[in-house]
């Protein structure tokens, strides 16, 4: 089971092999992205089964949402010149 000592740790590599100006950013979206899947505990108070596609570990523990998510960030938080 991952943990958020984990994400933290892998997060902080990968913001500090990018460019200096983008560290805090980086940092904030990978600790942001990689906890994102979790939200999907809200599906136990709208009463979705677990076992549903859009249950907890369903689609927000996918490949494609993140790939979504992360496309969506790195397009509205990142400019593309620099």
């Amino acid at each position: 089971m991952a943990s958020v000592f984990g994400h933290a740790l892998i997060s902080s590599v990968i913001a500090s092999c990018g460019k200096k100006v983008y560290v805090k950013r980086t940092l904030f979206f990978c600790l942001f992205l990689a906890i994102l899947p979790d939200f999907d505990v809200v599906t136990f108070w709208l009463n979705i089964p677990y076992e549903s596609i859009w249950g907890h570990r369903g689609f927000t523990h996918s490949i494609l949402f993140s790939f979504i998510a992360a496309s969506i960030c790195t397009k509205l938080f990142y400019p593309k010149n620099l």
